[in-house]
Parts: structure tokens; sequence; C-alpha cells
């Protein structure tokens, strides 16, 4: 139970996520897979009209509970 306290929630995203859920479930779905996020071109992305790109932070961004970046993805959150 301790994890689950140390654990932060966005009401705002969860109520998006919804409404996209029920709008528009294709954006829910992944459209492109990489081995590692600095593999990802965000350049050909922007220019192929994507505006958004949702990561799950735990495990593909940081370490769990942790806000400082994984040293492989730095550079790529500073390009994108």
């Amino acid at each position: 139970m301790r994890l689950l306290s140390r654990q932060s929630w966005n009401p705002l995203a969860l109520i998006a996520t919804a409404r996209t859920l029920i709008r528009r479930p294709g954006l829910l779905v992944p459209h492109v897979a990489v081995s590692n996020v600095d593999a990802l071109d965000f350049d050909a992305l922007r220019a192929a009209g994507v505006a958004s790109i949702i990561f799950d932070k735990d495990n593909t961004l940081t370490a769990p509970y942790v806000d400082t970046a994984h040293i492989e993805v730095a550079d790529a959150i500073t390009r994108a």
C-alpha cells in the first residue's frame, strides 16, 4: 500500500483519455513501435501530422517513481 500512496494522479488526463476512448478509440492504439524512445524521428512524425505522443513514463522515460529521465532517452526528450 505504501507504493500506492506515492502514486500521483492526473484527473484531467484521465477524463481526456476516457473521452478519447469513447470518441476516437483508434487514437489509443499504438501506431509506431521502436526499440527505444531515442529511435523516434520526431521531425518525420511532425511532418506526417502527428501532434501528440503518449508515453508510459515508468520504465519508458524514467525509473519507477523517479522524476528524472533515463540517460538513454534524455536527448530524445530534448529533441521532441
